[in-house]
């Protein structure tokens, strides 16, 4: 009997104590996995910002190998790289305002290639900051030479990405920047 009454168990006290320790490190352990949570899935999107930079380029750099005419312009705020191929058609690429970049084949089936979309909770957006192509400049005191007509099928091509991701208060901005240099064989030959 005596061992009953010195067997008291934990006082209020204790257990407050006790909850209050754990709630502690469960508030810390689920803030934790946020933050690592945002953090990943910014950096699985900037993955995809960068595959999506290299396909769109891939894919215009082979679209403008095989094309037997390439023409640039800018129509209403609108970039354009305008590409004929060789059986007649022609692709065109060009820029909107909301930074998509899109494909037309015909007038009546543009859409957009690689379509890379924001985060439907607004912390994270795309920005295409740069989307052009020239030629190389030839030698302009001799601009007859066929190393000129050469460097003239030669075509740089650029896409500037900047993605913007919001971490709690901060606003982080990350740019992506892909190139291409691309010869355009058809080109060399029809203008040899």
């Amino acid at each position: 009997m005596n061992q009953l009454k010195n067997n008291q168990g934990i006082t209020l006290a204790e257990m407050v104590l006790a909850v209050i320790i754990s709630s502690a490190v469960t508030l810390g352990l689920f803030y934790s996995f946020a933050e690592i949570n945002i953090y990943h899935r910014a950096e699985q999107f900037y993955e995809d910002v960068a595959h999506y930079g290299n396909n769109v380029l891939d894919n215009i750099a082979y679209e403008m190998k095989k094309g037997k005419e390439i023409s640039f312009s800018v129509q209403n705020g609108h970039r354009y790289i305008r590409i004929k191929r060789t059986r007649g058609d022609q692709v065109v690429y060009r820029v909107l305002h909301n930074g998509a970049i899109h494909m037309r084949e015909t007038d009546e089936d543009e859409k957009a290639i690689f379509p890379l979309d924001s985060y439907a909770d607004n912390t994270i957006d795309i920005k295409i900051k740069n989307f052009w192509c020239d030629p190389i400049p030839g030698d302009p005191q001799n601009p007859s030479t066929s190393y000129n007509k050469l460097r003239e099928s030669i075509y740089d091509l650029a896409l500037d990405i900047t993605v913007l991701s919001m971490h709690g208060e901060n606003r982080v901005e990350r740019d992506f920047s892909f190139t291409r240099r691309v010869f355009a064989p058809n080109r060399y030959i029809s203008i040899r």
